[in-house]
């Protein structure tokens, strides 16, 4: 088995490992954890590294830390592999290689990597260098190098006239000082030759080649950036080249590349820079893409305008409003009429702009156009690749000149409302969306009914879950068939469906008046079964169905109940469900029932025990026993080894309850990760379930069961959906359910909003 490698190319550490198995030329495989996500605390890394640092390694199941005591195993483990004599054999020259070990980790390795943080890491993080204490270890450490001079002015190396790993030890911080600025081996010729000695081995640039590379990207690094008409750069293929320094680690928006030259190149391109705090400014068309999303009203305000007046629609005002302008006035041309009416609108801009006023346009002027009293006009150009509202084309490469035909046929209409979060920690309001036109594959529904979910107020109070702004949510949605794109047979117009939105895909989510879902997700909604009902299915259903019929490690691996042998496999088996009352819970019962588990025992309020009762659970348990009176109440109903415990909420206190109540070897599903310090036995195991239908682990089991199976379940009554509670008024009704949501006026029932009786 190849040695493993578990680190960070940033990290020191790491290096100094990575460094000593070049030497030694022993084959290793690197495995990366990610310092900035902390996965170095996750459970995994610390059974391995219980200080939750790295690295490690993992030598065919022999686990050690601390980098030096991993390079002193790798150097006695292969003497004669590689560069020899890195740890001396005899005794003199073994004392004098464990003082020259002392010595870099006393005299140099502390002062120089408080240099490097004080200069380096602490600005990466957002910080302001401490000068003075920079200073002052520069000084610590330039004397500590005056005795190393010394020192190398009588001999090679540290230990002597051969390199040991107390040279090789110095590198990863070495390297990092000239970066730093500090030049602590000027004036020294005796220690910059022996660092130009070490630092020039091919195992150390080996290493480096590594970390240049991995500097500011790494293979598996999603990416963005702004192409030129070159073939090499372009973006119509299935690979392109990029400058690094003109790349992106996180989205943008494309208004974003067209509204920041307009403001911030230099004439004649556009505006020029600086703060124009005496000045007022027009936007026309500040609902538009370029108009608000990082936006032209966004970089005005950063640019100083005290004034900024802007026109939109009457739908889109409290989008607009959502951005600070200082007046918004009513637009008469709509969205599509813009691109016909360019000249119109220019003249508008010309005719509003004081003389000796400028205009930034995103199209051409037209040439007739009478410019007069030394007002000026430019256009812009933002050449870009990334659409603030995104659309995913299928087919890949031949899709995007389908894409391309379609843009030029208008295919994207303003015939319909959402209701969108403006931005991060922003407000929810009312305004037009986009009304797609189906693809391949895909279904236009027209949403009658969405359902509301805790995660969408935490989406806005947390700020987490969605990545571009403004967002549309909403992941539980039915309604009927619009419109269906090429190849799909199996749904008609007017048909009713049920399908779950998702996150970061506003054309594909539930609070708006008209959703793309792709036909393989969807299931028709039988006639015993309302619209609104059918709402509350996606979420909860999902998340339980994935936790049941899932393959480890992503659900407990039970037999998915679609065929007759597969119903009731598993009477006789018992099974705990925490929270039975919740939405997920609802759902974990019944399915526990197709797939026979007995007893099926259920947490919740007593005042829910006859309805869980008539969902097949067995037994309901007080939620407010402890722990001890709850296992107790468990051993009276089953005298069985409880091997499955399903956690619906997942709180702290949950999942310890859930942990205690396990056998061994057996099994902890829960919806939210476990808490730090979750007392597990190591024979037992914790998973940890994502209930998303596009989860790639979760396409294939999620499409049979909703495209195949779901409908005959709703019809025959194996599962009933959750009891709702409709919102009036519309799109409007559903910024208001939230606000419910939040403050927990809920209880055992669903908030529906009805996106079409939006006034």
């Amino acid at each position: 088995m190849v040695l493993k490698l578990y680190g960070h190319p940033a990290s020191t550490c790491t290096k100094r490992v990575a460094l000593l198995l070049h030497e030694k030329q022993v084959p290793f495989k690197f495995a990366t954890i990610d310092l900035f996500k902390r996965e170095q605390k996750s459970p995994e890394n610390t059974m391995r590294q219980p200080f939750g640092q790295v690295p490690y390694i993992d030598d065919d199941g022999f686990i050690l830390y601390e980098s030096r005591a991993i390079c002193h195993y790798i150097a006695s483990k292969y003497p004669d592999q590689g560069t020899k004599g890195l740890i001396p054999t005899d005794l003199k020259g073994n004392a004098l290689f464990q003082q020259a070990v002392s010595v870099e980790l006393s005299n140099f390795n502390g002062t120089a990597a408080k240099l490097v943080f004080e200069k380096l890491v602490k600005r990466f993080h957002g910080g302001v260098t401490d000068q003075a204490l920079f200073d002052s270890l520069v000084a610590t450490l330039d004397s500590k190098m005056q005795v190393y001079d010394q020192i190398l002015s009588k001999q090679r190396y540290l230990a002597g006239d051969n390199l040991t790993l107390a040279d090789l030890y110095h590198l990863p911080v070495a390297a990092m000082l000239p970066i730093a600025e500090a030049n602590v081996f000027e004036n020294k010729p005796h220690v910059l030759r022996w660092f130009n000695d070490i630092s020039s081995r091919s195992s150390w640039q080996a290493v480096k080649d590594v970390e240049e590379v991995a500097e500011d990207f790494k293979n598996g690094d999603r990416a963005f950036g702004r192409r030129l008409f070159a073939s090499r750069t372009n973006s119509f293929q299935q690979y392109s080249i990029a400058l690094q320094h003109r790349l992106g680690l996180r989205r943008v928006f494309r208004s974003m590349k067209w509204g920041h030259p307009a403001f911030h190149s230099t004439q004649p391109t556009a505006e020029g820079r600086g703060k124009y705090v005496w000045q007022a400014i027009a936007i026309l068309g500040g609902a538009g893409s370029v108009g608000q999303t990082v936006s032209i009203i966004q970089l005005a305000k950063l640019s100083g305008f005290p004034r900024i007046i802007t026109t939109a629609s009457p739908k889109n005002a409290g989008v607009v409003a959502s951005l600070d302008p200082t007046a918004i006035l009513d637009r008469n041309l709509s969205a599509l009429e813009l691109s016909a009416e360019i000249a119109k609108i220019i003249d508008a801009a010309l005719e509003i702009v004081a003389p000796g006023g400028t205009v930034t346009s995103l199209l051409t002027p037209d040439a007739s156009l009478k410019i007069t009293g030394n007002r000026r006009i430019f256009q812009v150009l933002g050449l870009v690749s990334i659409a603030s509202a995104a659309r995913v084309v299928p087919n890949g490469l031949a899709g995007i000149v389908d894409g391309l035909k379609r843009i030029e046929q208008s295919n994207l209409t303003s015939e319909a409302c959402s209701v969108f979060l403006t931005k991060k920690f922003g407000d929810f309001v009312v305004g037009e969306a986009v009304k797609y036109k189906p693809g391949p594959g895909e279904i236009l529904i027209k949403v009658q009914a969405a359902a509301l979910n805790p995660v969408d107020w935490k989406v806005q109070k947390y700020g987490v879950f969605v990545d571009a702004y403004p967002a549309i949510l909403g992941t539980d949605l039915a309604g009927e068939v619009e419109e269906v794109g090429n190849g799909v047979k199996e749904f008609q117009k007017g048909d009713r469906v049920v399908t779950q939105g998702q996150f970061n895909a506003n054309d594909k989510a539930g609070f708006q008046q008209y959703a793309l879902a792709l036909a393989s997700t969807v299931s028709k909604i039988p006639a015993n079964i309302t619209v609104d009902e059918a709402s509350t299915l996606p979420v909860a259903l999902t998340c339980s169905y994935v936790a049941f019929y899932n393959t480890e490690p992503n659900g407990l691996g039970f037999e998915p109940p679609v065929t007759p042998q597969a119903q009731g496999k598993y009477a006789g088996k018992p099974i705990v469900i925490l929270g039975g009352a919740s939405s997920v819970g609802q759902f974990a019962i019944q399915l526990a029932k197709i797939s026979g588990f007995s007893p099926i025992i259920t947490t919740a309020s007593l005042k829910h025990a006859d309805f869980l009762k008539s969902l097949g659970a067995t037994a309901i348990i007080d939620r407010n026993l402890s722990s001890t009176d709850l296992k107790t109440e468990i051993s009276k109903l089953t005298s069985s080894s409880i091997d499955v415990v399903y956690d619906s909420i997942s709180l702290p206190a949950t999942q310890q309850i859930g942990a205690g109540l396990l056998s061994s070897g057996g099994r902890l599903a829960t919806v939210l990760p476990p808490p730090e310090g979750l007392k597990l036995d190591a024979n037992k195991k914790s998973i940890v379930v994502l209930g998303m239908l596009r989860k790639p682990e979760n396409v294939e089991l999620l499409e049979i069961f909703y495209h195949d199976h779901l409908e005959s379940f709703l019809a025959k009554g194996l599962i009933k959906p959750n009891r709702v509670e409709v919102l009036p008024d519309g799109l409007p009704g559903i910024i208001a359910g939230l606000k419910r949501l939040e403050k927990e006026d809920v209880s055992r029932l669903k908030f529906v909003g009805r996106p079409q009786e939006t006034a």
